[in-house]
């Protein structure tokens, strides 16, 4: 079986977890709309593609798909997640899966005040959330500005005053305001079957983030956010990689985002032993694939750091197509 990783980036790490698990019995193969991006030279075989937002993107991917005989495509970025979920039956139409959720979770998941309305009406615990059109003498300090439909901690503004807030929430009508949450900040990576049934769950403390993505963290134990994440996804019915995050304080979590894709610091729970890649690549091919709650190994500590792939210029692909 062949695999294909969109919008793949300098995601290397995760290609080479498909090919361990793959084992030679299918390629992994890569998209991206940058002919620089590191991952389209780590895979088997890379494309570049249109834009997400560009005229044709859709079709290019089937095209690749039928050519390459692609049996599943895993999306890496937020921009593609609903524009993929709206296409999924085209690709079915070919027997190529889409492996995300549907697009109604899809936008319960990248609309933050949406999210924060699900996990309200769901009993789930999560910070007080306002619009920019409430009363603002009514929200107690400091408060964090976010963006709706935003990634990467991009956007984001803590405010610790009512003047600070009435500056910046004139910037954009998009926003939404939350209570700043103190105490652990916590990551957990899931990994959903085609039911919504979580098949593996490993939460990790963030201890330093570069640009909104996890650098340095730890695995911890399941024990305090294990009944909520299970609530969670027994409510979404979500399908394959997600992360949800959540600070735990002393009077317990409080969760504030779902991302429904691979997240930057999966890489760790992988080494954890949580294998997603061969979880998945079971699952497309229609064998049984148990839960393993709980089996994975606590208190291991990821230190990512950059490293770089070097081609000659003439080396680099400038047209549409795949690079060799």
């Amino acid at each position: 079986m062949n695999i294909l990783l969109t919008s793949i980036g300098r995601r290397v790490a995760i290609i080479d977890f498909f090919k361990e698990a793959l084992s030679g019995q299918g390629l992994v193969m890569t998209t991206d709309a940058d002919p620089t991006a590191p991952g389209l030279y780590r895979a088997d075989k890379g494309f570049i593609v249109p834009r997400v937002t560009e005229k044709g993107y859709i079709d290019t991917l089937l095209e690749i798909c039928r050519v390459h005989t692609i049996g599943v495509i895993i999306p890496f970025i937020d921009p593609e997640l609903p524009v993929l979920a709206r296409a999924k039956e085209r690709f079915q139409d070919f027997n190529i899966q889409v492996l995300i959720s549907s697009a109604a979770v899809i936008d319960i998941c990248r609309d933050k005040l949406r999210t924060a309305q699900f996990f309200n009406s769901h009993g789930i615990p999560s910070p007080s959330t306002f619009t920019t059109t409430d009363n603002l003498s009514d929200i107690a300090f400091p408060v964090v500005l976010k963006p709706r439909f935003g990634s990467s901690s991009l956007g984001i503004v803590e405010c610790r005053n009512l003047n600070e807030l009435e500056f910046y929430s004139k910037l954009r009508d998009d926003f939404i305001l939350q209570e700043k949450v103190g105490g652990i900040e916590v990551t957990t990576d899931v990994l959903c079957d085609f039911e919504g049934r979580i098949l593996s769950m490993v939460p990790r403390k963030r201890l330093k983030v570069r640009s909104g993505e996890v650098e340095r963290a730890v695995t911890i134990g399941l024990e305090v956010i294990r009944p909520w994440v299970e609530k969670v996804f027994t409510v979404l019915k979500a399908i394959g990689p997600l992360n949800i995050q959540c600070f735990i304080t002393d009077d317990g979590p409080k969760f504030t985002e779902i991302n429904p894709r691979f997240g930057g610091g999966y890489p760790l729970a992988h080494k954890a032993g949580a294998d997603f890649p061969r979880k998945i690549i079971n699952l497309i091919q229609g064998k049984t694939v148990e839960a393993e709650i709980g089996k994975y190994e606590k208190g291991l500590v990821m230190m990512r750091y950059d490293d770089a792939i070097f081609l000659r210029e003439d080396q680099l692909y400038h047209g549409k197509g795949y690079y060799f």
